[in-house]
């Protein structure tokens, strides 16, 4: 078990990438992350009767199901349900859609998928800030649904641009924490008093489901949970602030969310200018572990390159507080400057991947022939020129963005000597072969390193834990089962649902994050 191999290095990945095409060819295991493939376009296919998508469309506002066909490849749902979804970017010429592929038949599944989103994208011209924001959170280690461009044809034709979107649901949360038995909450924002984390008093149905919307556990949602919560955040002193809370929140997850938002410049997320907190899920574990959040509806990211990083923190009461916890803070700005490394400046890997999504959806969307964008505030017709707009807007802003944060971060008193005592991912071997060009979805893997624990434990599960001796290790943001955790070397084995390609592996230890260190995986 904790034999050391030949380890992976970087220059590791890049002799494995050339090997990449060849392993791309063959397919891998029947999981969503072939649907949410973003190294292509997918195509999906809606047939659905003519009157039932006029209704839809005339009543778009609404939440009502209509029967449809679902084809994706070669795999054919005879039928589904579809409705109109979405807030304030709902929109009758170029509805958003949820598939229910359960809708009819409780037991009908797509690779273990209840349902899919397709999102229209009509508040953003480039198509790309959505798919990008969730690339970012889960290169920092945090779970985030996958996504991918996507063609929606409407009986045979081509009806326009969209992204398909996973939903976050039951298999969701097995997916990226093992688990799907805890409490999920879909936020609902405050549109008329915009929410800022503020204790509303004692009675249970301000909170739920007004604010925190139970989507598992609705018969019991354990809303006096959420009720001690925000009043804990609210009430509690300074001195009790970052015990008492983190009874209710993990902390350390919550300032990594923070930052990896403001460093997106969300103008629509927890701290947003708008309607307050907005644009997430809540998740808090059956076993009772504290809440942690789960990005949503990005497409406010990219907002101004130039916002701080700070903006709307002194507005939220939890954001404000938890960033005057000396410990907290230096986290966020630590997290703050891991965002702005992997994002990169000019030609960095945001921008990279920026320019591979452009090159995908560019001709849908000059084609597309439903194209809307927001406006001043409405959602409008719009062009193929719009749409190169908005990817140069984003061009610019992934250009600038990094080292104005970094600015920020350093005014702040972030301190590189400081972060160097965090967890240290330095290589990984294969647990089966000492030499080493790249690992199998699935199979054992050893990381090798400095503070990757505070103490050696084993699992005393054959299958692994999600959580040990306080080590969690994310793989693209969901965690990964651990066999064994010790300070130079974690044991754990590779998630079944990875795509081939590149995953980033990132250490947390109590909740402190590492390096986030890429590998190459094939099928």
């Amino acid at each position: 078990m904790n034999a050391r191999r030949k380890p992976l290095s970087g220059s590791g990945v890049a002799r494995a990438a050339a090997l990449l095409g060849a392993w791309l060819t063959v397919g891998w295991a029947e999981t969503p992350s072939r649907l949410f493939d973003d190294s292509t376009l997918q195509d999906v296919h809606l047939f659905v009767d003519r009157a039932d998508w006029q209704k839809l469309r005339d009543n778009y506002l609404l939440d009502t199901y209509y029967p449809a066909k679902f084809v994706w490849n070669d795999i054919e749902l005879p039928r589904v349900g579809i409705r109109s979804r979405g807030s304030g970017s709902r929109s009758p010429y170029k509805p958003n859609l949820l598939v229910a592929f359960n809708r009819y038949d409780a037991n009908q599944r797509l690779f273990g998928l209840a349902s899919v989103v397709l999102k229209a994208n009509n508040q953003d011209a480039s198509l790309l800030r959505e798919v990008l924001a969730m690339k970012l959170f889960r290169r920092m280690g945090l779970p985030a649904p996958l996504e991918a461009p996507a063609r929606l044809y409407v009986n045979g034709e081509f009806f326009g641009a969209y992204t398909l979107v996973e939903s976050i649901d039951e298999a969701f949360l097995m997916r990226n924490f093992g688990e799907d038995s805890g409490y999920l909450y879909d936020w609902q924002e405050d549109r008329i008093n915009g929410y800022r984390f503020e204790y509303l008093g004692p009675d249970p149905s301000l909170y739920v489901p007004t604010l925190w919307d139970p989507k598992t556990r609705k018969s019991n949602p354990d809303a006096a949970n959420i009720v001690a919560m925000v009043r804990a955040v609210n009430e509690v002193s300074d001195a009790g602030f970052l015990e008492t809370v983190s009874r209710y929140i993990d902390l350390k997850q919550f300032v990594i969310y923070l930052a990896t938002e403001n460093f997106l410049a969300d103008c629509d997320g927890f701290v947003g200018q708008v309607f307050g907190m907005n644009n997430m899920y809540w998740y808090r574990f059956a076993a009772g572990d504290p809440f942690v959040l789960i990005p949503w509806d990005k497409d406010g990211t990219f907002d101004w390159p130039g916002n701080s990083v700070f903006q709307g923190v002194e507005e939220n009461v939890l954001a404000r507080r938890a960033l005057q916890v000396p410990q907290l803070r230096k986290l966020y700005l630590e997290a703050l400057v891991k965002a702005s490394q992997l994002a990169g400046g000019p030609g960095g890997w945001l921008e990279q991947e920026l320019d591979r999504l452009y090159d995908q959806v560019r001709e849908i969307a000059h084609a597309d022939p439903h194209k809307q964008c927001m406006v001043q505030g409405s959602i409008v017709s719009c062009t193929g020129e719009d749409f190169e707009r908005g990817i140069a807007w984003l061009r610019g802003f992934v250009r600038a963005r990094a080292e104005f944060v970094l600015e920020e971060a350093a005014a702040a008193g972030y301190s590189a000597a400081e972060a160097e005592s965090a967890p240290r991912i330095e290589s990984v071997g294969n647990a089966a072969s000492d030499e080493l060009a790249a690992v199998r979805i699935g199979s054992l893997l050893n990381l090798y390193g400095q503070r990757l624990a505070s103490r050696s434990e084993q699992s005393g599960s054959g299958q692994g834990s999600r959580r040990l001796a306080g080590v969690v290790v994310t793989v693209n943001g969901a965690r990964a089962p651990l066999l064994h955790v010790s300070p130079d070397q974690i044991n754990l084995r590779l998630p079944e649902d990875l795509a081939p390609g590149e995953a980033t592996l990132t250490v947390f230890v109590e909740g402190r994050p590492s390096n986030a260190f890429t590998i190459l995986v094939q099928d």
